[in-house]
């Protein structure tokens, strides 16, 4: 492979991985952010890379010419709250928490002087709000309704020991 050809193969890969598509004039502060979202990203499990690279992507395209070092608070919360309107609680904190991580390494690294999502209040609701504990009656009613001996015995067991499912599957 001859060495143009070798260049214009890493330009082209370059070029669909950048999160700055247009708007930023200096070119060596764009090539800088790429690699401090890419640095972020690099140890984290494909699906989270996947579901993050989204979001920081949605974000910048929202707001084309913003550098991470011109983020601010009020872009965040306009994102959030306008940009995702519709959207679930769960999506928002997602996104939210996701914005704030990658400024926080952007922080940490000395990037940015200061985390522009610090003073943006999390969204987090009553996560147990759709969680119910049955009572001891509707418990009782489901452990006549299990004909299957086996499974009445590791409901059971489930039950009234506390074992999470995982922890169940693990005992020898």
């Amino acid at each position: 492979m001859s060495e143009a050809n070798g260049l214009a193969r890493v330009e082209n890969r370059r070029a669909g991985s950048e999160f700055f598509i247009q708007g930023l004039i200096d070119q060596s502060q764009m090539v800088r952010e790429n690699v401090l979202i890419w640095s972020w990203l690099r140890d984290k499990s494909e699906n989270t890379k996947k579901t993050y690279e989204q979001v920081v992507r949605s974000f910048f395209k929202r707001y084309p010419g913003v550098s991470l070092k011109a983020v601010t608070s009020s872009h965040v919360t306009a994102f959030i709250f306008e940009y995702m309107e519709g959207s679930s609680r769960r999506t928002q904190e997602l996104y939210l928490s996701a914005l704030a991580s990658v400024l926080n390494f952007c922080h940490r690294e000395g990037y940015l002087d200061r985390n522009p999502c610090a003073p943006i209040k999390r969204i987090r609701g009553d996560r147990m709000e759709s969680m119910r504990i049955p009572s001891v009656e509707e418990v009782q009613y489901l452990f006549t309704k299990i004909t299957n001996q086996r499974n009445l015995l590791i409901t059971k067991l489930l039950y009234y020991s506390g074992l999470r499912v995982n922890e169940l599957t693990n005992l020898r």
